[in-house]
């Protein structure tokens, strides 16, 4: 059984934290204290998830506190990489870890819903997350070539995808009725207004 997490968990969490990021400006990794500014939404984030995890607030886990916790954290940690490695590491190349993160936190909220909603959420969530990874290794340059072109070429794979997906959507939802018990039944011809 796990231990619920209490104070002094998050004390400790932000006790190192801080103490990394004033490591970072003594080693002169940081040039001062204000390119730690990141730090501020991350500390918010670490709190969303510590609170979202807690287990005396609430019988089970708060997904939509995690997953934002979740967004927060990366994305601090994205501007923080921008602000030490700024010269090596542009926000103009890691943008793309943006849409990641934000499809990587909306399949974590995805998972606080029932079917119908997260299915809702989950098709969105895994289109920023592959958007993610196409336009990052466009960024740093694994992928060559021009992306209109690539574009015009393979648009059509969006259709296919986009059926696919429905595809294993519909058999997905077909089986979780089947193993609740519910039956879908056309009505019988009795049960039809006669005009």
């Amino acid at each position: 059984m796990r231990t619920p997490i209490n104070s002094v968990h998050r004390l400790s969490v932000l006790l190192i934290l801080g103490g990394c990021g004033l490591l970072l400006v003594t080693l002169g990794i940081s040039p001062s204290i204000l390119g730690l500014w990141p730090f501020i939404p991350g500390l918010g984030g670490v709190w969303f998830l510590f609170t979202g995890l807690d287990r005396r607030r609430q019988p089970g886990i708060n997904m939509r506190l995690v997953s934002a916790g979740f967004f927060l954290v990366w994305a601090s940690l994205l501007f923080l990489l921008d602000s030490l490695f700024g010269q090596h590491l542009p926000l103009r190349m890691t943008w793309p870890l943006f849409l990641l993160g934000a499809g990587t936190a909306l399949v974590i909220m995805a998972r606080s819903f029932k079917f119908g909603k997260r299915i809702t959420l989950l098709l969105p969530a895994w289109c920023l997350v592959l958007l993610g990874v196409i336009f990052f290794l466009f960024s740093i340059g694994i992928i060559q070539g021009d992306f209109t072109a690539i574009v015009r070429t393979w648009w059509p794979l969006l259709f296919i995808l986009s059926g696919l997906a429905l595809l294993i959507a519909s058999h997905v939802s077909n089986q979780q009725l089947k193993n609740s018990g519910v039956t879908l039944q056309k009505p019988s011809a009795g049960d039809q207004k006669k005009t």
